[in-house]
């Protein structure tokens, strides 16, 4: 029902405008450092892929740190695409790449707990913050309409 409802939405978001989908990745193996990703994170990471099946993305952007990039390892081997990394503390910098994405283009994120509210403010709307064991939350911009339009969902266990 989720997939059906994302892939939905992402068609009405396409038309109008570039489509960013932003996730946290998924649960680690620790508190802190380059850690990678737990048995449920790596279950997860599959679920996005199942979630996302029937999205045409244009790219997907990680962070420089493990747990992002396993997350989105799924991903990329389903759509056979190569992900792209942007160190998490150049957020300015991922913003100015999202901004300039094509309006047909849709684009997954995957980024960490913190930095997912500032991206989103970045991009024109306001995201709750996420605690330290949210994994689940799947958020989806459209930012060319003014002011940019949100729709946030779950997915995963």
């Amino acid at each position: 029902m989720l997939r059906l409802l994302a892939v939905i939405v992402l068609s009405v978001f396409s038309s109008q405008a570039a489509t960013i989908i932003l996730v946290r990745h998924a649960e680690k193996a620790g508190p802190t450092g380059d850690v990678p990703l737990t048995e449920a994170g790596h279950k997860r990471a599959a679920s996005l892929a199942t979630v996302l099946t029937d999205t045409r993305l244009t790219a997907v952007y990680t962070s420089e740190f493990r747990r992002t990039q396993e997350t989105a390892a799924p991903v990329l081997k389903s759509k056979e695409i190569e992900g792209k990394i942007i160190k998490a503390a150049d957020l300015d910098g991922l913003v100015t790449v999202l901004k300039a994405a094509a309006p047909s283009d849709t684009i997954l994120v995957v980024t960490h707990s913190d930095r997912l509210p500032m991206i989103a403010e970045k991009l024109g709307v306001k995201v709750a913050p996420l605690t330290d064991t949210e994994y689940s939350r799947l958020v989806i911009i459209n930012t060319g309409v003014v002011p940019s339009s949100l729709l946030s969902l779950r997915y995963g266990d």
